[in-house]
């Protein structure tokens, strides 16, 4: 008890001053304010754009059509409406169009794509299950050479042609047939002989049959030298329908 007062309790020194828990809370309830503020006159965001109706993807690429290519598809960022494509190309080379879900598929006429030759082909228009239309998006390419591939071409070396003369041989062959997918030399056929055998300056001769792409052929190949070959190739008739290469010099 406080001796000069007796019988009360001692006054607290400083009574008129606020508490240290009410400026918390008088603060607390200041930033309440302010963020309200800030939140309620914070302009409202813009909604993101829908994307443009567009080309995604091309398959395979335009930088990967080769000769042995038969169709592009050609996938969108929407679903696509039934029959809306109008399609042209040059020259001409697409036979077929169809559409399935977000994709176009082009197919392309067989045995046509020519290696180093330019090629476009125009989306002249197109819509999208949502109404959205494209116009005038093109495609342009040039094809790569797909050489086939091939078996028995070991059999060339092992009867004597240098390593030239069998490219040279498989390189005809591919000219003659620039779209054919398999080659197959029949080892079993394979003749080495000279051309003419009662002339001692007769070129020697290489004969055999090619199974290319299902059709026998018969090839044959003479030279004078280990670097060069001509050949010819011929129709399982008989008929002559192809010549390249010559067949060097002595």
């Amino acid at each position: 008890m406080d001796p000069q007062n007796p019988g009360y309790p001692p006054v607290p020194q400083n009574s008129n001053q606020p508490s240290r828990l009410g400026l918390l809370a008088g603060l607390a309830v200041i930033i309440i304010v302010i963020l309200a503020v800030v939140f309620f006159l914070k302009p409202p965001q813009p909604t993101p754009a829908t994307a443009k109706f567009s080309v995604s993807t091309i398959t395979p690429s335009q930088t990967s059509v080769t000769t042995q290519t038969t169709a592009i598809a050609i996938k969108f960022n929407r679903s696509l409406a039934t029959g809306s494509a109008s399609v042209a190309s040059n020259p001409e080379v697409v036979s077929a169009t169809s559409i399935s879900g977000d994709t176009l598929t082009l197919t392309l006429k067989p045995r046509t794509l020519i290696s180093l030759k330019a090629y476009v082909i125009s989306v002249k228009s197109i819509s999208s299950t949502t109404g959205d239309q494209l116009t005038n998006q093109q495609i342009s390419f040039t094809p790569s050479f797909a050489p086939p591939t091939t078996t028995g071409q070991d059999a060339l070396t092992n009867v004597g042609l240098s390593n030239d003369q069998v490219i040279n041989v498989m390189t005809y062959i591919s000219q003659f047939d620039p779209w054919a997918k398999a080659v197959d030399i029949n080892d079993g056929s394979l003749r080495h002989f000279r051309l003419n055998p009662s002339d001692a300056w007769s070129p020697w001769a290489v004969s055999f049959t090619a199974d290319i792409d299902g059709t026998n052929y018969t090839v044959v190949g003479n030279y004078y030298d280990t670097e060069h070959i001509q050949i010819k190739i011929s129709s399982p008739s008989g008929q002559q329908l192809f010549t390249a290469g010559t067949p060097g010099s002595i």
